[in-house]
């Protein structure tokens, strides 16, 4: 059997938020809603394709707002995007935290660092041509 990267789960206090975010401005759809497996939690699988295909973000949420310790394990989640200093600009109109602004990485990809509503760090990257 061959591996692989099916999804990776965050928990976040606001789902809705959470879901403007990612769908609203970055793109990702709703790929599946599993909530409902425990009273008061909410289950939603986002990406750019179905689950069989694509890796996906869960995103876990109570009903009572709890906020989580991110601990320091955590690092950053990396997203391809068609033209990272576009989405740094709609992400910014948004109030949304640039962390560190474009620039062009050895690679040739542009990358950026910025925060979710969570303050989960993203890393956006434009592959190099």
């Amino acid at each position: 059997m061959r591996g692989r990267l099916m999804h990776l789960c965050l928990n976040v206090t606001d789902m809705d938020r959470a879901v403007a975010f990612y769908c609203g401005l970055l793109g990702m759809t709703v790929q599946a809603d599993r909530s409902g497996q425990r009273p008061g939690r909410r289950n939603l699988f986002l990406g750019y394709g179905p689950e069989a295909e694509a890796s996906l973000l869960e995103l876990c949420s109570e009903a009572d707002g709890r906020r989580y310790d991110k601990g320091n394990a955590y690092q950053h989640l990396a997203i391809a995007v068609d033209d990272v200093v576009k989405v740094c600009a709609n992400l910014a109109a948004a109030d949304i935290e640039i962390v560190r602004p474009a620039k062009t990485a050895m690679s040739g990809a542009q990358i950026a660092m910025v925060r979710d509503p969570d303050g989960y760090l993203l890393e956006l990257i434009q592959p190099a041509p």
